[in-house]
């Protein structure tokens, strides 16, 4: 009897432990996994660009719902192109776990290099994505 119950008893310790992994993901945890990143073609040597962006995509995640994109737009300062920018989350992440999932994309973009001095910059990652560029986006102006 001892042995039959073991064969019984490990699919449903499967199950368990399978179902437990899913309901910690249900949560709402970021998931930070890198996805994608893209980078535009146009190089800029000043700072300028950087930390234009990193206005812009910290405004971004200041305003951005967990449910909807996000899109923003820098005031056009001292003759400068403007920047433009979106940011969005998973529905099933929270407002706090949203701005940290794209705080985490704004620091790859902007302190890590990914795109140097690149004009334009986007970085998927499994819970959320965050992109900047020079020009406006068809996803924003609906």
């Amino acid at each position: 009897m001892a042995n039959s119950f073991i064969p019984f008893f490990l699919p449903l310790l499967f199950i368990l432990i399978a179902t437990t992994k899913v309901l910690e993901n249900v949560e709402g945890e970021p998931d930070l996994t890198f996805i994608s990143g893209f980078c535009g073609s146009e190089y800029d040597a000043s700072s300028f660009r950087k930390g234009q962006a990193a206005r812009l995509t910290s405004g971004d995640i200041e305003q951005t719902s967990s449910h909807s994109p996000f899109c923003s737009v820098t005031a056009d300062d001292d003759g400068t192109p403007q920047m433009y920018g979106r940011a969005t989350c998973l529905d099933s992440l929270s407002q706090e776990d949203c701005k940290y999932c794209l705080t985490y994309c704004q620091d790859q973009l902007l302190n890590y290099n990914i795109c140097n001095d690149l004009y334009g910059a986007q970085i998927n990652v499994a819970s959320c994505s965050l992109r900047y560029e020079t020009y406006a986006m068809d996803e924003c102006t609906a």
